[in-house]
Order: C-alpha cells, then structure tokens, then sequence
C-alpha cells in the first residue's frame, strides 16, 4: 500500500467522454467515501479526504466507463 496522511489526489484522463466514480472501501469492503462525476469527461480531477478515518488499510476503487482500477493505499495516524 502507497502510505497517505489522509488527502488522495486523483486525476484521470481519457481519450474518450466517460463517467467516473472514485469508491473507498475498507479491508472488510464497507464503503466510506464516494465521488462521482456528474457528466461524461475526458479529464477528471477529485480530492478525497480520508482526514476522519482511522489509521489503516484502503482500497481505491476508480472506475471510468467499464474499466475499474484497484488501489490500496495505508492511511497513517497523526
């Protein structure tokens, strides 16, 4: 996992217009935070603050169109 204070920086860019939605899920798959476009695009940029949430292990789920990418990123403690 990519070690994070708790702010993610997303950015996406695709050739075509696609709808894209960023999902966090913990390690058990409950959902915590959800974004989504609200129109087709072809760069899409999103902050997402896990600054709440306890010191641990996420999944970043973002998916555009059909693709969906996986990321797991360690939320440290302050």
């Amino acid at each position: 996992p990519e070690p994070n204070d708790g702010v993610l920086h997303v950015r996406l860019r695709t050739e075509l217009a696609l709808r894209t939605s960023i999902v966090v899920r913990t390690v058990l798959g409950q959902e915590i935070s959800r974004h989504e476009s609200g129109a087709s695009m072809t760069d899409y940029e999103q902050e997402v603050d896990l600054g709440l949430a306890p010191a641990g292990v996420y999944f970043l789920h973002v998916t555009s169109g059909t693709a969906t990418f996986v990321r797991a990123v360690l939320r440290e403690g302050r």
